[in-house]
């Protein structure tokens, strides 16, 4: 069996497969493809040791993990691979069961014909956004985009097969189906326009792509895939219900039946993990639209929905994450500056840090109390009204720290997403904090961790203040 997934973005997203009701029950003689944002060759100098870990827990996965790439790859280093020839077509062996099906490609895997274009344009980094010397060789790369010699290879392949596929592999949409989807946001691109061309010449079964963090069905035989792990030939609307992971968020306009009859109503509270006698699937509060119907709310299953409809509300939800490190005043700031937000708070200060005797106890503290606030976040954000603010307070002293939580974010919502940082003087947390040594040793301690985020990190803007500008 063949299975499709999205984006995994190194290790940051790859925990979708850690413990998964479709993963756990898959075979030696199964596939795995990952529509692009593989991310696991990444650091641009060599194979670090977080690469080293999950390709290793990867390769010793029973399925076979096949990935297209996208524009979060490190291309030098991934075109470098061993090139060989497998099921018809070219890949690279990044491990005797990590495969990158090259661009252009066309392969026969247990029967199905399926052709391969990864790359796409960056959005949030490289020239696109202004930064180039910072990033270019480093975190951003120009053969992210499919050139004109790999869109013609790809299209003498499918000529061979008189432009007849089963199932389409890609990163990013073709430039018409991008517009229907980000409405202007994201400006037509060669990556795109590449595949609108391939859109319009060839007949396939059903086209899978990654890139936006969604998991929606363009129309019947396209789908962006992000979060969900389904199988090939099946669409998000009938692919596996994950318990978890709900298809629709709070204000999604929805059709679906109810007692037999198909309505039409708006999304008004999320239950991802069922309700508190239901637990076989993500349930949904949902506002009828009928107005001469005497139940004004009702209480459904996931798979009582026929389909998300396109109408959309123009209110905008606002994420903002306060960063900075403990004993910055993020709360009193989040209090004046944001009134009115939905509060998500976690502090890796507590109880448990005056137990830890090292730095490294004091690390797991944090990683713990990360994936508490991760799935707290993606809850709120699943619950939250259109227009809210939702406001994250977080240590987040590491880079690596916040490309989790936004990442948490991605999997539910593209909002984009602010940052506020904090930055007080040691003179003026002195004075916050008097004389209790303990807290100012662990204040230099968070502050020494510290790395100052940017907007190449993936936020839509980034500013620092101090509490003399409070």
């Amino acid at each position: 069996m063949i299975y499709v997934t999205g984006d995994t973005h190194g290790s940051i997203d790859i925990r979708k497969l850690l413990d998964n009701q479709v993963t756990k029950q898959m075979t030696e003689k199964d596939y795995l493809i990952i529509c692009g944002d593989f991310g696991l060759i990444w650091n641009y100098k060599r194979e670090d040791g977080k690469e080293r870990k999950w390709l290793k827990w990867l390769g010793k996965r029973p399925w076979t993990t096949l990935f297209a790439d996208g524009n979060h790859e490190c291309f030098p280093r991934l075109n470098a691979f061993p090139v060989r020839e497998w099921n018809g077509g070219k890949v690279h062996e990044i491990r005797p069961k990590i495969l990158h099906l090259m661009r252009g490609e066309v392969f026969d895997i247990e029967g199905n014909i399926i052709y391969v274009m990864g790359g796409a344009a960056s959005h949030d980094r490289g020239p696109a956004v202004g930064d180039t010397d910072r990033v270019i060789g480093k975190y951003w790369w120009p053969e992210e985009v499919p050139s004109e010699e790999e869109k013609e290879y790809g299209f003498e392949n499918l000529k061979k097969y008189n432009y007849k596929v089963d199932y389409v592999i890609t990163h990013c949409l073709p430039t018409s189906l991008q517009e229907i989807v980000k409405k202007g946001t994201y400006k037509p691109d060669p990556a795109t326009d590449c595949l609108e061309e391939v859109y319009h010449r060839i007949r396939f079964k059903h086209w899978y792509c990654g890139h936006y963090h969604y998991n929606i069905d363009v129309n019947p035989k396209v789908s962006i895939v992000f979060s969900r792990i389904m199988k090939i030939g099946s669409a998000i609307h009938d692919s596996e219900t994950m318990l978890g992971v709900p298809k629709y968020m709070r204000g999604d306009f929805v059709l679906f039946e109810y007692k037999g009859e198909p309505l039409m109503g708006k999304i008004k509270d999320v239950m991802p993990w069922g309700t508190l006698t239901k637990h076989e699937a993500p349930y949904y509060d949902i506002t009828l639209l009928d107005p001469e119907r005497k139940e004004r709310v009702v209480t459904i299953m996931e798979t009582q929905i026929i389909e998300k409809s396109l109408i959309e509300s123009e209110e905008k939800m606002r994420i903002v994450f306060v960063i900075g490190p403990a004993f910055s005043g993020k709360s009193i700031y989040i209090r004046d500056h944001l009134p009115g937000a939905t509060h998500v708070k976690i502090s890796t200060f507590s109880q448990h840090v005056y137990q830890a005797e090292t730095n490294d106890e004091i690390e797991q503290i944090a990683f713990n109390a990360q994936h508490y606030c991760a799935e707290d976040l993606k809850n709120r954000i699943r619950s939250a009204e259109k227009n809210e603010t939702i406001v994250l307070e977080h240590q987040m002293l590491k880079k690596e720290d916040r490309q989790f939580f936004l990442a948490a974010v991605r999997e539910v919502t593209d909002t984009p997403v602010e940052c506020i940082v904090l930055s007080p003087t040691d003179e003026m947390v002195r004075h916050m904090l008097g004389n209790e040594q303990q807290l100012i040793i662990f204040y230099e301690y968070e502050k020494g961790k510290f790395e100052m985020p940017d907007e190449g990190e993936g936020f839509v803007s980034v500013r620092t203040v101090s509490p003399e500008a409070q």
